[in-house]
């Protein structure tokens, strides 16, 4: 892939482009066809080998060896590999791939936040989401959808329409794309046909030749039964996830109630579902776009910290006010809010941007024939062109954000014994969470500091260290807790809050 994109960069429009590059793959890519396999078509070229997307994301040579030295989850790399990227794809595609296009363009507050882990982007190593395709490809093959574009190309109004040209390089597209599944599936058919001349068993050669009937078939027809059925459904799929390194099939679920909030039709609720982890739509009509993890824990550490990250000892929240300020259990969480909000719209400032370099950048046009609505807008499924385009952050956290909060409602504000700052003392922490050496005793301020976001610079500043092993973002996780110093309601909500991000076994001091 690397050298077709060398030999024709600039020779075609973008969605054209992208287009030929995925007909040259499924001309060219090893195919394989397995021993005693009915429904065949793989990713890579043998099962449980994966291409890697440099397009997407140009991996380093360290994060190939890493991927091939780790203990869990490791994905075999060989050396010839190694070369290959060390001598052609690294060079090629470092600063030319979509993550480091991105990274150029975000703004400083969105990397600033994304460094710190209050969120992750899905979109810098894969395609937008998740999505689901419905029942359309029961009922047409490549060739009726070929039909479909030529009709909605001549349509197209070259006088009025100023977006006529680029809906026509977009249509034409989604026409090659077509063309490469068919390419896919006959090279299938033609080893199918290859391998039961060599068969000697003949009960394995008939179904070497059923196979290569079925592939001969579909996916340029639709389907006549079950068999073809199966095999036309596989060979789509791995188009998309091979197109762009995008798209997991759930089951359907009841969530009509939510899709019609969404503004999706009682038509097309019903003939949805869930899709991957939190998202829900249409299939076959719908564009979901998963941005990325977002932590709710690391969210409130800032807001204890008065906007300042306790890890880097950089000031990048909002100055809300330091901890001894918040008199109640709503002001804290009106605190909380405020930080939520603000690492919420950065995050979809950036997101916009990324959206918007996908459009220009990475469409997927072999997707674009399935989605509905892409055709007859002109438009692809990473351009706003299926019927309903919406946009998720998945929240992370929630689980350890209520124990968090629960445990600080009850530890520092509600029916303790012990006043905030007290409990605070027997806990060893300070207001429930504290990071060590980050309120030293002598410098600690009371309950009695001037409250007033402009007032934070009277508050110790947190010490920043630097290291190689991952850091928890809660900031319990280096608590130093005395059990038995603590009185009973304060014990059971501190060990709330323990429960959710335990420390390191060096840093507790055991009773």
């Amino acid at each position: 892939m690397t050298e077709f994109y060398q030999a024709n960069d600039g020779r075609f429009s973008v969605p054209v482009m992208r287009a030929r590059a995925f007909l040259h793959l499924c001309q060219h890519k090893a195919i394989y066809l397995g021993k005693d396999e009915l429904i065949v078509g793989e990713r890579g070229p043998a099962p449980k080998v994966v291409p890697t997307f440099p397009k997407l994301t140009c991996h380093s040579v360290e994060n190939l060896r890493i991927l091939n030295s780790r203990p869990k989850t490791w994905y075999r790399v060989d050396g010839e590999c190694i070369r290959l990227y060390e001598e052609k794809i690294i060079p090629y595609w470092r600063g030319r791939s979509m993550r480091d296009r991105m990274f150029a363009e975000l703004p400083p507050e969105w990397r600033d936040a994304y460094d710190a882990g209050i969120f992750t982007e899905f979109m810098e190593q894969r395609a937008p989401g998740h999505t689901v395709l419905d029942d359309k490809i029961y009922t047409k093959g490549m060739l009726d959808f070929k039909e479909d574009i030529a009709d909605a190309i001549a349509r197209l109004d070259f006088l009025n329409d100023p977006e006529a040209y680029e809906k026509r390089e977009t249509l034409k597209s989604f026409d090659i794309s077509c063309d490469a599944l068919i390419v896919f599936a006959e090279r299938h058919a033609a080893l199918a046909r290859e391998l039961a001349a060599k068969e000697t068993r003949p009960q394995r050669q008939a179904e070497l030749l059923k196979i290569a009937e079925t592939c001969s078939h579909v996916p340029a027809q639709a389907p006549c039964d079950f068999h073809e059925a199966l095999q036309y459904y596989w060979f789509c799929h791995l188009a998309v996830i091979t197109e762009l390194n995008g798209w997991d099939s759930f089951n359907p679920d009841t969530v009509v109630e939510e899709q019609l909030r969404q503004g999706n039709s009682l038509e097309d609720a019903r003939a949805g579902g869930c899709s991957g982890c939190v998202e829900v739509g249409a299939f076959g009509k719908e564009a979901y776009i998963l941005t990325g993890y977002f932590n709710l824990v690391k969210v409130l550490e800032l807001t204890l910290h008065n906007g300042l990250d306790p890890r880097t000892g950089k000031q990048f929240g909002l100055k809300t006010g330091a901890p001894d300020c918040f008199k109640t259990y709503a002001d804290l969480f009106a605190a909380f809010r405020q930080q939520l909000h603000h690492f919420i719209e950065i995050k979809i400032r950036g997101s916009r941007l990324i959206e918007r370099m996908y459009a220009d950048h990475m469409p997927a046009p072999f997707l674009s024939v399935l989605i509905d609505d892409c055709m007859a807008k002109g438009r692809d499924y990473n351009a706003g062109g299926a019927r309903y385009n919406n946009t998720f952050i998945q929240m992370a956290g929630l689980g350890s954000i209520t124990d968090c909060l629960s445990a600080m409602k009850q530890f520092c504000f509600d029916g303790s014994s012990l006043s905030a700052g007290e409990a605070g003392e027997r806990a060893g922490v300070r207001w429930g969470f504290r990071f060590p050496n980050s309120f030293p005793s002598s410098t600690r301020t009371s309950p009695t500091t001037n409250c007033s976001a402009s007032a934070s610079s009277t508050r110790p500043t947190s010490t920043a260290t630097t290291t190689t092993t991952p850091t928890r973002s809660c900031s319990m996780s280096s608590t130093l807790v005395s059990r038995k110093s603590m009185a009973g309601p304060t014990r059971a909500a501190a060990a709330i809050a323990w429960r959710c991000c335990p420390p390191p076994a060096t840093s507790i001091s055991a009773a």
